[in-house]
């Protein structure tokens, strides 16, 4: 979510949680990966093609058990566009819709402990390929 002066509310990183989804109002479900997160929302990479509508709820649930604690179970649809390549995969905005206080506490320290590693070249996709030992 942003403020008013274009400026994200919450840190957000770099994720892969793969999740199953569904709409109610469209009778739709599928599966997807939220590709990044913050306590606030998320982006969720999909390769169904929905057509945004205000106020549009989706149900989410952790496929992988251990990543539950991070999946809030209801969510609003903000926005959606295809990707650049045309490859049949979609992106959605997601902004977490009343989340309790223990998927908050969650989210945020993934948040935190992603960015710490990443200041540190970890998960970066940063790797010496010199052949070398040091």
């Amino acid at each position: 979510m942003l403020q008013q002066d274009g400026q994200r509310r919450h840190s957000r990183v770099r994720d892969d949680i793969p999740v199953s989804w569904y709409i109610d109002r469209l009778g739709i479900s599928s599966r997807g990966i939220l590709r990044n997160i913050s306590v606030s929302g998320a982006l969720l990479e999909t390769k169904v093609l929905v057509s945004v509508e205000p106020g549009m709820l989706v149900t989410l649930k952790s496929i992988e058990a251990q990543e539950s604690i991070f999946v809030p179970p209801l969510a609003r649809l903000v926005w959606g566009k295809a990707a650049r390549e045309g490859k049949g995969y979609f992106f959605y905005g997601l902004e977490f819709k009343e989340p309790s206080g223990d998927y908050t506490r969650s989210i945020g320290l993934r948040v935190e402990d992603k960015m710490n590693s990443s200041m540190f070249g970890l998960g970066s996709g940063i790797a010496d390929t010199s052949g070398r030992l040091s």
